[in-house]
């Protein structure tokens, strides 16, 4: 089993992996980490889709599961750093779901993300934990940098709960909503 491709963002690959004779793959890893980094803006949901293949007619369900270092510490953190699982089956040999970034993300650095396929449906330590050998399957490492489109504070507010902004991010419109203790707000956005 191999991850036949994957789009994520501005990322788009389908060469396949080692047991695809993919020369850039090494035994069962492709590396991508020496690629420019995907830039991602923190609070920001991006849609993934990973593609399964094998060299034989005969297919077989696997496990497709996405770790991101959010605090970017050089090690996958169990379990908020295991972003995805998700299975592929007989009938159905891609995945597609988002992924959300996170306010609490290192910003400006390359961060390491890993995807891995595995043909261990059950829990397993190299889909759980990120690290391991396993039978048959495919680790693809790359690297993405968070960015942070909006100040990380709110000056000057007093007696505002539940402060949100949404589509984050906006392009033209957005909406702020709030709950306040006071019968008048008033609110500058600038």
């Amino acid at each position: 089993s191999d991850i036949g491709g994957i789009v994520f963002h501005t990322f788009n690959t389908n060469s396949g992996g080692a047991h695809l004779l993919n020369t850039a793959a090494q035994e069962k890893r492709t590396d991508y980490t020496d690629d420019a980094p995907i830039s991602l803006d923190v609070d920001s949901t991006y849609s993934l889709t990973v593609y399964h293949t094998q060299r034989t007619a005969v297919h077989a369900d696997a496990k497709i599961t996405v770790f991101i270092d959010y605090n970017n510490d050089k090690e996958f953190d169990i379990p908020s750093e295991r972003v995805f699982t998700n299975y592929t089956s007989v009938g159905n040999f891609t995945t597609v779901d988002n992924i959300t970034i996170p306010n609490k993300v290192i910003t400006g650095v390359p961060t390491g993300m890993r995807i891995i396929l595995n043909n261990d449906l059950g829990p397993n330590v190299p889909s759980d934990d990120a690290c391991g050998p396993y039978t048959s399957g495919e680790t693809e490492d790359l690297m993405v940098t968070f960015t942070r489109k909006f100040p990380a504070g709110i000056g000057n507010v007093s007696g505002i709960n539940e402060l949100g902004v949404y589509p984050n991010p906006a392009k033209d419109k957005c909406k702020l909503q709030f709950s306040a203790a006071y019968n008048a707000i008033e609110v500058t956005v600038t």
